[in-house]
């Protein structure tokens, strides 16, 4: 039996207590699901720090592979790089996409060192020029590629309900809205501007 109690503070805080089998379970400021890391006001930050250590964590072990020193072939090093690096920084890529230019930064940033690593880049060569030059798609420009694949594959999809979350336009209700970047598909309309 689960039993859901009110509590109001002085600041007008609310504060649930809630209890499972007269079990009381606490609140914490974020929880880990399915791979996300959800804070309590969705600000993403500590889901990209999660992906950024283990993406770090993952590239470690392979480094004496991408590394600076390495005898590889520079093509194989940046497909391993797609394989390990750009596949778990970019994991449900289409929820957080909206989140703050500054945590998305900081996953593109992790992934810039890899690929200065791998290429052997001097410190004056800038990232964009590098990318161009090893036909590599830019981080935000692959995470807003991949979220308009997902967002068109979900309009026509046989679930009604999954028709149903991404049937909205971010335009109409940018306007209604004081904070625009509230839904996931927001990223998309910041790529069109």
């Amino acid at each position: 039996m689960c039993h859901k109690s009110l509590y109001i503070l002085r600041i007008l805080k609310f504060v649930y207590k809630l209890s499972i089998d007269d079990t009381d379970v606490p609140w914490v400021p974020s929880v880990k699901y399915l791979g996300f890391t959800l804070d309590k006001g969705l600000t993403w930050k500590d889901h990209m720090i999660a992906l950024r250590n283990k993406t770090r964590q993952a590239m470690s072990r392979l480094f004496p592979l991408i590394g600076r020193k390495s005898v590889m072939n520079l093509r194989t090093k940046l497909r391993l790089i797609q394989a390990v690096a750009r596949s778990q920084l970019t994991y449900g890529c289409a929820v957080w996409g909206y989140a703050a230019k500054t945590h998305v930064k900081r996953l593109a940033t992790t992934e810039n060192k890899l690929i200065r690593a791998a290429a052997n880049a001097p410190w004056f060569i800038k990232n964009i020029d590098l990318q161009r030059d090893l036909q590599w798609e830019p981080f935000k420009d692959y995470v807003r590629r991949i979220s308009e694949a997902t967002f068109r594959r979900a309009e026509h999809h046989p679930n009604e309900e999954l028709r149903n979350l991404v049937a909205y336009d971010p335009d109409y209700e940018a306007g209604r809205r004081r904070h625009i970047h509230g839904r996931p598909k927001f990223q998309l309309r910041e790529a069109e501007q």
